[in-house]
């Protein structure tokens, strides 16, 4: 889930929006990548797999404006 708000404001010039939130609020480690690596020993009949997750919670702002 993401949550986000915004504040426009019109001027002279234009429209400008002033936008917070944040990405990935639950703070869920999706999978990005996923590796499967090669069986160590010749009796292993399975491989490895190992995954990658990159971010977790991530904040953001932003300034938008139109003439």
């Amino acid at each position: 889930m993401d949550l986000q708000a915004g504040y426009n404001r019109t001027r002279k010039w234009g429209q400008e929006q002033f936008v917070a939130g944040i990405y990935n609020v639950y703070n869920r480690f999706n999978i990005f990548s996923i590796e499967v690596l090669p069986a160590d020993y010749e009796y292993l009949r399975y491989s490895s797999v190992m995954a990658t997750s990159l971010y977790g919670i991530v904040p953001f702002v932003g300034y938008n404006f139109k003439f």
